[in-house]
This record gives structure tokens, C-alpha cells and sequence, in this order.
């Protein structure tokens, strides 16, 4: 026993166990830099595994070093060079616990760096493929005229719409879809980066009275073609064209329609007036377009949809939204409550018009929400047009916004992750879920969402 307490003695004396506790820390902390930049270096992947058998191989001649030799001011000498009543014990052993502490604080900063990023790229929120799931790529417009793409894009998102109702088949958004028009990237990677299994893209040509639309479905994954077909009508066959080509999609999907055999009716007037449904698609692609100019072309393709079909529920809906954007950017007051009071009488019209329709009571939610100030009230109508509509994320998001408000941010964050699961692109999502998550204390997502949303909003 009096032996190994010498010896003990004697290493603690000469710092060997210092020296063999900064060796380990100094091994650690180098191990963890060439796990965590090794790939971006490119180093080759046996690089950490041989550098482990070094340090080993090396260890039994470190501890001979510091056995004997000793640090000095006047640099390193050997042990037996000094003289043991002179020795150097007390400012040597501090200064190795500083180079010791120094060693394990980059060891710990490199391995939390490390789990941090490994972390943020295994959780990164994406896309989830689902087996039966669709987007519907702009349709490209071969009119010759430009101002007819808000038809080609009415009709896309109207199969955006229809596509919707279907049982079991989740269809990407219109914002997501509609960012990928004229992408050079091959359809898978296009699959990948909306989430799904299957594209519907195509053209539409609208010549006076007759239109051509060219419908093509296809597998994301290797580009084959499950379905196309070209249609030749008279522009009055409109809706019997869309409603052959949903139905098309449907059964080579084979996925069961909800509520029915036929097509949705998506965004029709009951009275199947062509006219009144034009100009219903050119309100929607002027609302789409978010800029004050835009929004007040909104409301006259608005009015002059409600004008020629004044039983047009969705068109005073519509109208309703276009007269709240337009007055809440309006400087004049008594302009602003002008267009408010029109806007609630166009909701009051849409709602005796529509009361089961998912647009109707978005409309409704957003009058109470901006024009009245009533939380709960708007709460209701987003939880009804969400349940009319679960494929669309405007109520969602309109939800998740009044829910912030009331205090029950957890809800908020939920359902703006629910929109993003069928509009994956919105970059303003995860602006609002980032925001969420602050609220949460929820920090490692903050900055994860909002590195999506500045990537995406970089693309767009």
C-alpha cells in the first residue's frame, strides 16, 4: 500500500494526471472538430477513425513526456534537471487546468453544435408524401394573350378546389403549386418538393367560343404518364369538360369522391352561367394578387359576376373579402366606411345565399375579425369554414391568427403546421409559425422555421 501511495504521490507531484486528463480532453475536443467539419472539409470518412488509433498509440508516450519532463518559464526540461525543492508544482498544475478547462469547453461547444444541426436537419419540417396525394401545376396558357391567364389559372385552381372534396386524397394549395409555373426542374424533383405522388399539369387555349384543354397525370416519382387526354369544346361545355377530366384523375386514382359519384361543383354558380363564372375566376386572380391595384380590379370583376348572377353565392363572398383589403389600405375614412358597410352587406348576401359554403363562412370570420372586432364570433366561422373546406388553408391560417389573439397559441401553431402540410412553399407560414413558436419559449423551432421561411421567400 506504501508503495502505490508513493507512486501516486509522485505522479500527482510531477502532474501526470494532469498532463493524462488534458491528453483525453485535447483528443475529445479534436475528435468532435473532425466529426462536426470533417464532411464540409472533405475529409474522407476514415479520417476520425484513424486519428482514434493515433491518439491512442500515443497516449503511453505522452505520459512518458510528462513523467520525465517538466514546464518551466524557461521552457521544458527534464525532471531530473530540476530541483525538487524548486519545483514548479503549484503554477504547472494551474496552468494545465486552465488548458484543461480550455480543451473541454470546445469539446462540449463542438459536440452541442453538432447535435444542434444534426437536430435542425433530422426535424426540419417538410413535405409528408402521402400515398394518395396531388398537385395541380398551373395550367400553361397557349391563348396568345396574357391577360387570359387568370382563365388558365381560374381553371387550375378550380381542380385545385374539386380535387379537394375527394376521400383520402390530400391536394397541395394553390400558393405552394402555383410557385413552381414554368419550373426547368425534372418532375420528381418538383414531387419532392410539393410532398406528393402525382402531378396534374396541362394547357388550356381559350379561341372565342371554343376552348382546348390538355390534361396530363403523372407518376412524380419516374415521370411516367398514368392518364392525359386533349379536349376539343365549345367553351358553353366548360364545366362538362371540368368535370371530365376530375373525374378522369379520380379513377386513375382510384380514390372514392366524398359525398358522391360526380365531380364537385367546386366554385360554380347554381345557375351554370358561363359569364358570371368568368368573371368570378378574374376576381379570384386579382385577390390572388395581393397589391391594392389589384384588389380594386377584384371588386369590379366582383360586382360584375354578382350583376350577372346575382344568386352567385362565392362571387359575394368574394366580394366581401375584396371590399375589406380595399378599404383597410383606404386612407379616407369615409371611403373606408363606405366599402366596410358594402363588404358586410356582400357577406350578409352571401351568407341567407350560401350558408353551407366553406367561402361564405371565411368571408363572414374575416368581416367580424377586422371590421368588428369580435375574436370569438370570427373564431366560430373559421372553425365552420375549415370543417366545410379541409382541404383549404385559408380558414386554417385565418384561424390560427384569432386563436393568437384569444391567448391559445399552441392551437395557432398546430393548424399553421396543418396548412403547411398541404401548402408546403408558403413562406409567410413560417413566418407565423415561427412566431408561434417564440411566443412558446419554443427557440431550436423559431430558428428552424424561420430559416425556412427566409429560404423560401428568397426563392419565391
Amino acid at each position: 500500500m506504501d508503495v502505490l501511495a508513493n507512486v501516486l504521490r509522485e505522479l500527482q507531484r510531477r502532474n501526470v494526471l494532469r498532463a493524462a486528463l488534458l491528453y483525453a480532453t485535447s483528443v475529445w475536443a479534436l475528435a468532435q472538430g473532425i466529426v462536426s467539419l470533417g464532411p464540409t472539409m472533405g475529409a474522407p470518412e476514415w479520417t476520425g477513425r484513424w486519428f482514434l488509433v493515433a491518439a491512442i498509440v500515443g497516449f503511453p508516450f505522452w505520459i512518458a513526456f510528462a513523467w520525465f519532463c517538466e514546464l518551466t518559464p524557461q521552457g521544458i526540461k527534464l525532471e531530473s534537471e530540476v530541483d525538487a525543492d524548486k519545483s514548479l508544482l503549484r503554477a504547472t498544475g494551474r496552468r494545465l487546468d486552465f488548458w484543461i478547462i480550455g480543451a473541454l469547453s470546445v469539446a462540449v461547444v463542438l459536440l452541442l453544435t453538432d447535435r444542434f444541426v444534426r437536430h435542425n436537419t433530422n426535424s426540419a419540417p417538410g413535405p409528408i408524401v402521402a400515398e394518395k396525394s396531388i398537385a395541380v401545376l398551373p395550367l400553361v396558357n397557349e391563348s396568345g394573350d396574357p391577360h387570359g391567364l387568370y382563365f388558365s389559372d381560374g381553371l387550375s385552381e378550380d381542380f385545385i378546389n374539386a380535387l379537394s372534396q375527394f376521400s383520402g386524397l390530400r391536394v397541395i394549395a394553390r400558393a405552394s403549386s402555383f410557385q413552381l409555373r414554368d419550373s426547368n426542374d425534372p418532375v420528381s424533383v418538383i414531387g419532392e418538393k410539393l410532398g406528393v405522388v402525382y402531378l396534374l399539369e396541362g394547357s388550356v387555349q381559350r379561341a372565342g367560343d371554343t376552348v382546348r384543354i390538355v390534361a396530363e397525370l403523372i407518376n412524380a416519382s419516374d415521370g411516367t404518364t398514368l392518364w392525359s387526354q386533349r379536349y376539343d369544346r365549345p367553351y358553353k361545355d366548360l364545366f362538362q369538360v371540368q368535370d371530365d377530366i376530375t373525374n378522369s384523375v379520380a379513377s386513375a386514382l382510384k380514390t372514392k369522391l366524398l359525398g358522391g359519384t360526380s365531380a364537385p361543383q367546386g366554385d360554380r354558380p347554381p345557375s351554370g352561367n358561363l359569364a358570371a363564372y368568368n368573371a368570378l375566376l378574374e376576381g379570384q386572380f386579382y385577390l390572388h394578387r395581393f397589391n391594392e391595384e389589384s384588389e380594386q380590379k377584384a371588386v369590379e370583376a366582383f360586382q360584375e359576376a354578382v350583376k350577372i348572377d346575382p344568386n352567385y353565392a362565392q362571387a359575394w363572398a368574394g366580394l366581401a373579402i375584396a371590399l375589406q383589403d380595399v378599404g383597410y389600405v383606404d386612407t379616407n375614412s369615409a371611403e373606408v366606411e363606405a366599402k366596410y358597410k358594402q363588404a358586410r352587406a356582400a357577406a350578409d348576401k352571401a351568407s341567407m345565399l350560401g350558408p353551407n359554403l366553406s367561402i361564405v363562412h371565411n368571408a363572414r370570420g374575416i368581416i367580424l375579425q377586422y371590421l368588428d372586432f369580435d375574436w370569438n364570433g370570427a373564431a366560430a366561422e373559421f372553425r365552420r369554414a375549415a370543417e366545410l373546406a379541409p382541404g383549404d388553408v385559408s380558414p386554417k391560417v385565418n384561424l390560427s391568427v384569432v386563436l393568437m389573439t384569444l391567448g391559445q397559441t399552441e392551437q395557432a401553431a398546430q393548424l399553421v403546421r396543418d396548412a403547411l402540410k398541404i401548402d408546403p412553399l408558403r413562406a409567410q407560414f413560417y413566418a407565423d409559425l415561427s412566431s408561434y413558436q417564440i411566443l412558446l419559449g419554443h427557440l431550436p423551432e423559431t430558428e428552424q422555421a424561420m430559416h425556412k421561411a427566409v429560404k423560401l421567400d428568397s426563392i419565391g
